[in-house]
């Protein structure tokens, strides 16, 4: 796991796990897990490539925590 926090009322870019790191993989999809915060936190755009990237925002009063993975597949 890969725990990125997300200040309060802030919106970032996350990414999962890096594919390259087994060869000539990409990433293909992936998800989130939010594990902290009170706020549930929006994710406005996610897209593949050598990791899984998303645009998140935390609309909460304090700082979110979110597990970002990459789901790898070989090129």
């Amino acid at each position: 796991m890969n725990p990125q926090t997300i200040p309060a009322g802030s919106t970032v870019t996350l990414q999962g796990g890096d594919c390259t790191t087994l060869g000539s993989f990409v990433a293909v999809s992936g998800g989130e897990n939010q594990v902290a915060g009170s706020g549930e936190v929006q994710t406005l755009t996610s897209s593949p490539g050598d990791a899984w990237t998303i645009s998140v925002h935390n609309p909460g009063a304090d700082a979110a925590t979110v597990n970002v993975t990459s789901v790898c597949q070989p090129v």
